[in-house]
């Protein structure tokens, strides 16, 4: 008959089982037992700060959004993935964003994928809506009024409410943004938030009054293009700021660079270290320093249009070479100018650019371009009657109508 007497039965209990192996006489069971612990403590820790950091994705409406989400995509169909009807019928100002398009009409902002599918819609009640789109973040604001939001493609993160009504907005890439307002008291304002909401600085002039602004890639600095007035004459510059606590008032810029009598456009940072400044005069590439690192002068009465690519500017005029109506100029990144020019036979009427890759629409169609080279990537000449036009890093045109978006691939 066997002896039982020499079995040990194994605690049932899980408690009583960690209290053994942390009692043990082998170090190494110990050790293996207070690291298991520690793991599964630092485990909820991190499960208790992402509910809280992220509790808006569990609320109804975000869940509602991400199943219907989720069923479309097992859903799509190659037919279905060629437009993107506007929810309300009507759209006032859209940018791409995730594979697909945030835009707004008059009083809700959607984020909608080319499956007949929004991601998010958020009801905004603005009198003038306008967006900008990151990688990942969509700032929506009202142009003439006082209120702005930030979002991610299913649900809003914050929304911020100024005293003073705002004139134009931008967001940076790790969804940092920055608004500029008439500021009661001063000409303008701008200032500066985290994707919190958190306003980290603020810059009031009664000297200036502020077109635009950008973020660096890193959100370390602020560059504002700005004019003031000279007697009867415009004298424009751009400013550079770098962004630290939270201020106010009239802070001094780390460097500026005057643009003469030009009207500035828009500013955009090609890096942390360089911006590029289109105004009506032609294009700017400036260093954060404050030094001229390229410039492409054009006539006001001969630009047609411009685009932001990742090479640097793409800068549109009237052309006066043969049959041509339009050409292309580059200005790269490094402050050269394109050897040669891209001649275009047609009216330009719409330009976009993605990446490396920039589209022009024509009463003749649509026709895409590698900026390498100038090399002809594809064409259609069915596009024609459009809105806007929006191309991505891929060469995909995403053309805007009035009542939808249609996308056109190679």
């Amino acid at each position: 008959m066997a002896d039982h007497r020499k079995v040990v039965r194994f605690p049932e209990s899980g408690r009583e089982r960690r209290r053994i192996l942390r009692k043990s006489e082998d170090p190494r069971l110990r050790l293996s037992a207070i690291l298991a612990s520690a793991s599964g403590w630092l485990f909820t820790l991190a499960l208790v700060l992402f509910l809280i950091t992220n509790y808006r994705l569990l609320l109804p409406d975000s869940l509602q959004r991400l199943f219907s989400y989720l069923a479309a995509g097992l859903k799509t169909t190659t037919s279905d993935a060629t437009t993107i009807e506007y929810a309300s019928g009507s759209m006032v100002d859209a940018e791409l964003f995730g594979g697909g398009l945030a835009y707004v009409d008059s009083d809700t902002l959607y984020v909608s994928k080319p499956n007949g599918i929004n991601q998010l819609t958020l009801q905004l009640s603005y009198s003038s809506p306008a967006v900008e789109t990151s990688n990942s973040m969509v700032l929506a604001y009202d142009r003439g009024g006082r209120n702005a939001t930030l979002a991610n493609a299913i649900t809003p993160l914050c929304e911020v409410r100024l005293d003073s009504p705002i004139l134009s907005g931008a967001i940076g890439e790790n969804g940092g943004f920055v608004l500029i307002t008439d500021e009661s008291g001063y000409k303008t304002a701008a200032s500066v938030y985290n994707n919190n909401g958190k306003q980290i600085y603020k810059w009031q002039t009664s000297q200036y009054y502020i077109l635009c602004a950008a973020l660096s890639p890193d959100g370390k600095y602020l560059a504002a293009l700005v004019f003031q007035q000279n007697g009867v004459e415009l004298e424009s510059e751009l400013l550079f700021w770098r962004l630290g606590e939270a201020q106010e008032g009239d802070p001094k810029p780390e460097a500026s660079f005057s643009l003469g009598s030009s009207l500035g456009y828009e500013v955009r940072f090609l890096n942390s270290s360089t911006a590029a400044v289109m105004t009506d005069h032609g294009a700017y590439l400036i260093t954060r320093k404050g030094v001229l690192l390229g410039q492409y002068t054009v006539s006001p009465g001969d630009l047609i249009g411009y685009a932001f690519c990742d090479r640097g500017v793409l800068v549109a005029s009237n052309a006066y070479q043969g049959t041509a109506r339009a050409q292309m100029q580059l200005l790269s990144a490094n402050g050269s100018l394109s050897e040669e020019p891209l001649y275009i036979s047609s009216e330009i009427q719409h330009l976009s650019a993605g990446g490396s890759i920039f589209g022009v629409l024509t009463p003749d169609g649509l026709q895409v371009y590698s900026v390498s080279g100038w090399h002809a990537v594809w064409s259609n000449s069915t596009v024609t009657g459009a809105r806007g036009l929006r191309m991505d890093s891929s060469g995909t045109a995403y053309v805007l109508y009035g009542s939808d978006c249609r996308i056109f691939r190679r």
